[in-house]
């Protein structure tokens, strides 16, 4: 079993937290997967942290249990991960510029199964309620067990997925610590 901790998000589930957009958890020694078509700037970033930039423009499992959706995406590039957990697969997205739907689909697709949990921006922010519900009940046609939507998301659009996802919703704020 492991634990993933929201570290960053626009609410916050502990005091100690702050809330805000941008880089949340650089620091020495840890890998940045990031997609291949990012800057030399943005690598630049993540060696100033003394992190380790692994660049990816590919799906490919970089760690057991651990793989990326590749590079996905037009005019804002974005990858996003899909991790073996306890009750299966897990999704976690950045922003979800993409589409939030696009992206499940092509976890799914790639791992050849339903999604267990997605969890992390969902960049609904702008969409209308209807929009939002439509977008949820396209992941639970997808096969989408639970979601744990933030950042991005929206305070709304949250609102709307927690209703129509009911108990399957998992609520999220910087902070939070989900068993996956």
């Amino acid at each position: 079993m492991s634990k993933i901790t929201i570290v960053y998000d626009n609410r916050l589930a502990q005091a100690d937290l702050y809330p805000g957009w941008g880089f949340s958890a650089l620091h020495a020694g840890l890998t940045v997967v990031y997609p291949g078509s990012f800057s030399p700037k943005f690598r630049q970033r993540i060696e100033n942290a003394k992190a380790i930039p692994l660049p990816l423009n590919e799906a490919v499992e970089f760690s057991p249990g651990f793989r990326s959706t590749g590079e996905l995406g037009d005019e804002i590039k974005e990858q996003s991960l899909i991790v073996d957990g306890k009750d299966g697969l897990v999704l976690i997205t950045g922003c979800a510029h993409p589409g939030i739907v696009n992206i499940a689909q092509r976890a799914s697709a790639l791992a050849q199964k339903s999604l267990s949990l997605v969890v992390g921006g969902f960049h609904l922010y702008a969409k209308s309620n209807a929009q939002v519900k439509k977008i949820a009940e396209e992941l639970q046609k997808l096969g989408v067990n639970r979601v744990a939507p933030c950042h991005c998301t929206g305070d709304r659009a949250i609102e709307v997925l927690a209703h129509t996802f009911s108990a399957a919703f998992v609520p999220v704020k910087a902070g939070t610590v989900i068993e996956i």
